[in-house]
């Protein structure tokens, strides 16, 4: 069959892709979390599975919904602002919701670390 090879983008590519992503989403990355997303990514691209853009989109997937987790314990569980959030914050993404995907690796079992 026809396979066509397509060059990996640097560490700091995929952070810009990422960057342009949570934009075309109307998300805000606070100024922690690109960071902590590199130091993600760089981790990944070592990884089986590794797949560049997608990979990419998985993980901003899965920060947004870390941030939905983070702010729902933080404004409805523990009350926080009386239970109030602004717009803004609902938007946002910061270096803990990245983290949880940091964490995920450096604390998974080595025989376990399938990522798709």
């Amino acid at each position: 069959g026809n396979h066509i090879d397509f060059p990996n983008y640097g560490a700091d590519e995929l952070v810009e892709i990422a960057a342009v992503m949570s934009r075309d989403l109307e998300y805000h990355l606070s100024p922690d979390a690109l960071p902590v997303f590199k130091q993600y990514i760089q981790m990944r691209m070592n990884l089986p599975y590794f797949s560049n853009a997608r990979t990419v989109r998985n993980a901003m997937d899965r920060a947004r919904m870390n941030a939905a987790i983070r702010l729902y314990d933080t404004y409805a569980i523990q009350g926080v602002n009386g239970g109030n959030i602004s717009p803004e914050e609902l938007m946002s993404i910061n270096g803990q919701d990245f983290q949880v995907l940091v964490d995920d690796i450096v604390y998974a079992d080595a025989s376990k670390r399938i990522f798709a």
